[in-house]
């Protein structure tokens, strides 16, 4: 997204790994951060790649796992689904990678 000219937002509990992207610090399931963020920065596009990552941390924190994935989610889903219009949303499986 970068390489084409793409202005990136990272919303994450930890800042990114990479150079040349706005970072907000913050939980994606957090429905106050998400509805701040797709507001103020003027986001037309979403891309979903937060979660737990490994299934290690899954089975020996299936609550966390599930917040940080699936609920998370959720909250990034209904943040969008509120902005007319309506930003392109990409969920990329969790296995990818």
């Amino acid at each position: 997204m970068r390489d084409r000219g793409d202005a990136v937002t990272v919303l994450d509990l930890r800042p990114p790994e990479v150079e040349g992207v706005a970072f907000v610090g913050g939980d994606a399931g957090d429905a106050s951060v998400v509805e701040r963020v797709l507001d103020d920065r003027g986001i037309d596009a979403v891309v979903h790649a937060a979660g737990v990552l490994g299934q290690g941390p899954s089975l020996a924190e299936p609550r966390r796992f599930r917040a940080g994935d699936a609920e998370a989610g959720g909250v990034l889903r209904r943040g969008v689904r509120a902005r007319r219009p309506v930003p392109r949303r990409v969920t990329p499986s969790p296995r990818t990678g």
